[in-house]
């Protein structure tokens, strides 16, 4: 397979990204063009993975904000890639440019949210009301405790 690649897509490059979005995310074409849209005009980006031919295979959202607990960091909401065995990962190239990004940005850390499991603290929340369809994990940045590939950890509650 040839080599992947990661470039931030321009706004007319967002209707080819869609059927990456829909499989992750579920919202119309509508939806992910307004999200996109607001995105990239708050300071945030979209990036893909494509191969030499122009397919992609993945696709990720970010921007930048303050947190109360982790500083600035680099959040990225969306998160998808499809890997067929290639000599290199389409998740961790997108990682490693989201990471130089978060760097670049003076970002503390890089959040991501992702699908949730269920568990024990789901079910604590349910009682208000609140469901767990997602969950935010957390590297900090920085850190000579951190290497480059080391893997997200959760964020401690």
């Amino acid at each position: 397979m040839a080599d992947l690649h990661v470039v931030c897509l321009e706004q007319g490059d967002l209707a080819s990204a869609y059927p990456l979005v829909r499989s992750a995310a579920g919202v119309t074409p509508d939806a992910w063009q307004k999200f996109a849209h607001r995105l990239m005009g708050g300071g945030g980006g979209v990036l893909a993975v494509r191969v030499d031919g122009g397919c992609l295979y993945g696709l990720a959202t970010f921007r930048p904000l303050d947190t109360l607990r982790h500083k600035r960091a680099l959040h990225v909401e969306l998160l998808v890639t499809i890997d067929l065995g290639s000599r290199q990962s389409a998740r961790e190239v997108l990682l490693d440019r989201l990471r130089r990004i978060a760097e670049e940005r003076a970002c503390r850390s890089l959040m991501l949210t992702v699908p949730a499991r269920s568990g024990p603290g789901a079910t604590q929340w349910a009682k208000g009301d609140f469901t767990a369809p997602t969950a935010t994990l957390v590297c900090e940045l920085g850190s000579s405790a951190h290497h480059p590939r080391t893997a997200l950890a959760a964020s401690p509650r």
